[in-house]
């Protein structure tokens, strides 16, 4: 008896990747068999003798844990030795065909892979992406708790805290922004939110302040 035979850890994941391709009535064909996504003939078949799950044994091995499932490395590609890896469930995540790809100061990585590398909330950061409209910059860069960037003040708490400046209190906003002081530190000084902190910052509002404010700094300067 062939010593694959007893590598029964793999079975689950065979058998389902062979109701992937070619059962039409699971939920998943549409996403494999429905688009062409075969299992190659050794695997389908076998060779020399063994059974198309002894050869996905030989070929894949053990399964490394419980958490691991057959994953395509081309999610284009076909179930075969050179396109196939056991796979956790993060690993997978990362290799889906429909993971959002992001480009920020010149690297391009999905959504999750772009969240561990800033230290960013993935799910702060997917939301504002794809549910608010957020650009990628202003997603990673903006603390938890900002006002997206040109967001239209509507709620009588947002109006409350607009209320609370003049030109003044905004340029010395800016001044205590340019000194290094936080953001948190200055909106609880003036009493308005660290997202209109972040806008002034910007100069998504009081432009005018802003650019006054710089042009007086430049003038100084020279």
């Amino acid at each position: 008896m062939s010593k694959y035979i007893d590598r029964s850890d793999g079975s689950g994941s065979y058998n389902a990747m062979l109701t992937r391709c070619y059962n039409p009535n699971v939920k998943a064909f549409p996403r494999y068999g429905g688009r062409g996504i075969k299992v190659c003939d050794t695997w389908l078949r076998g060779e020399g003798g063994m059974t198309g799950r002894q050869c996905f044994l030989r070929d894949m091995g053990e399964r490394p844990s419980k958490k691991h499932s057959i994953e395509r490395i081309d999610n284009h590609g076909n179930y075969e030795p050179s396109n196939c890896r056991w796979a956790n469930n993060t690993e997978q995540s990362n290799n889906r065909t429909n993971n959002h790809m992001l480009t920020y100061k010149g690297k391009t990585m999905n959504m999750l892979q772009t969240a561990h590398e800033y230290g960013v909330d993935y799910y702060m950061l997917r939301t504002r992406i794809n549910n608010n409209g957020w650009t990628v910059e202003d997603a990673i860069e903006l603390p938890k708790g900002s006002i997206r960037p040109g967001r239209v003040f509507r709620s009588g708490s947002q109006l409350s805290h607009i209320a609370k400046l003049t030109d003044e209190k905004v340029g010395q906003i800016l001044e205590l922004i340019r000194s290094g002081i936080k953001g948190s530190d200055i909106a609880r000084n003036f009493g308005v939110s660290p997202g209109l902190v972040c806008q002034i910052k910007s100069g998504k509002i009081w432009k005018h302040v802003t650019r006054n404010s710089d042009e007086g700094r430049a003038s100084q300067v020279a």
